[in-house]
């Protein structure tokens, strides 16, 4: 469960690759999603963990971007989304890593996206399709 995600980070060996995800889901919240992140973070760093900051979140991004400079991180999100702040990051030397759905079920898994988050899936067609005029 989210509410043990700190006390589960804690009893991970040190120098382990973590990846935490804040999904891009159209739900209620959490208690405050963005400072349990945070708390994930603030543990992990603690711990030597390298970090796979995976999110769409701006606040969280600008967080862990700022609050964290000099850790081993990297951020990751879909392809086509935020594709401007991945450059930013990128030229601010940060490591940044793109999801690209492929295969033979790929669009079993866009529909799924789709279905949980319209906005997230129509902006990135946006900008995909902005982006070739």
């Amino acid at each position: 469960s989210l509410d043990r995600t700190v006390e589960d980070i804690k009893d991970l060996p040190r120098n382990s690759n973590i990846r935490l995800c804040k999904g891009a889901y159209c739900r209620p919240f959490f208690k405050n999603e963005v400072q349990m992140f945070n708390e994930c973070l603030a543990q992990s760093f603690l711990k030597s963990h390298n970090i796979f900051c995976a999110t769409h979140d701006d606040i969280i991004i600008d967080n862990t971007a700022i609050s964290y400079k000099g850790f081993n991180k990297e951020f990751q999100w879909l392809y086509g989304v935020k594709m401007n702040k991945a450059q930013e990051l990128l030229d601010d030397g940060y490591k940044v890593r793109l999801y690209l759905p492929c295969g033979k079920d790929w669009h079993k898994y866009c529909s799924r996206r789709f279905k949980e988050n319209p906005l997230v899936v129509l902006s990135m067609l946006a900008k995909s399709i902005l982006a070739y005029k």
